[in-house]
């Protein structure tokens, strides 16, 4: 009977080791692919948000178009980037998508008599951190950070001294 017992323990752990194993690879098969067309979504998805922030800034430079104008131009602008989040929903990160699109929905505040220096500074940050969650969650930061530890690269020079010091300053004025 203990023989019987051990065998029929024997198979079920077989069994479940297969599985497991099975769904692994399974997995493994899968990745590539989709990890090759989110990096293609997302790099499209920055491309957008580039769009629409650089006809953003046009406008706060524009002076011949009227503040009604402006607004229509900047809402067409944003809802350009709120279709690529509709249309891909299924490969981004749906919060990622949200503050990209909230970032765009705000951007009519912006357009007054006088620019709103306020509602501009606040875009502009949400602009920033868009890029920063693009990048982070398209695992290019990961990325950067396994290529700069096996080439042990270091640029320098006075720019990029300069550029990691504002950087640095910027990180803790956040903190």
């Amino acid at each position: 009977m203990e023989k019987v017992v051990v065998g029929l323990l024997g198979v079920l752990l077989g069994i479940l080791i297969n599985e497991y194993f099975r769904r692994n690879a399974r997995i493994e098969k899968y990745s590539d692919k989709i990890f090759e067309k989110r990096l293609e979504i997302y790099e499209n998805f920055a491309k957008e948000i580039s769009t629409a922030n650089s006809v953003i800034t046009e406008l706060t430079n524009a002076e011949e178009l009227s503040v009604e104008d402006k607004k229509e131009i900047a809402f067409q602008a944003g809802l350009k980037v709120v279709e690529y989040t509709d249309k891909y929903e299924f490969y981004l990160n749906e919060e990622i998508a949200i503050h990209c699109s909230m970032v765009f929905v705000a951007t009519g505040d912006i357009f007054e008599d006088e620019i709103n220096k306020e509602s501009l500074a606040d875009f502009r940050q949400g602009i920033r951190d868009a890029k920063l969650m693009i990048r982070s969650e398209a695992g290019l930061s990961e990325m950067d950070n396994f290529f700069k530890s096996v080439t042990k690269s270091t640029p320098g020079g006075k720019l990029t001294e300069g550029y990691r010091a504002i950087k640095k300053q910027y990180a803790k004025g956040k903190a």
